[in-house]
């Protein structure tokens, strides 16, 4: 099991940030050059994303790292 999977829940946060954006899904998938498909496992906790991948989402959506991926937050009070 890898680290964003044992956290199963929809990442809601990235969701409310992509909605009021000015961008579409498809349009911020393409802006952080990933498929929608990718863009689509992420937000619903299939795929796992790679740094690179949430450094472009924060900056692109103006929003920090920690609020549009909370369990990063968790894993960081566990001191793991």
């Amino acid at each position: 099991m890898t680290f964003f999977r044992s956290f199963p829940n929809r990442r809601v946060e990235l969701f409310k940030a992509i909605r009021r954006s000015l961008f579409t899904q498809r349009e911020v998938a393409a802006l952080c050059g990933i498929s929608e498909a990718r863009l689509s496992g992420i937000l619903n906790g299939w795929q796992d994303p790679k740094l690179g991948e949430m450094l472009k989402l924060t900056k692109l959506l103006e929003t920090p790292i920690q609020k549009l991926f909370p369990e990063l937050e968790e894993v960081r009070a566990d001191g793991l």
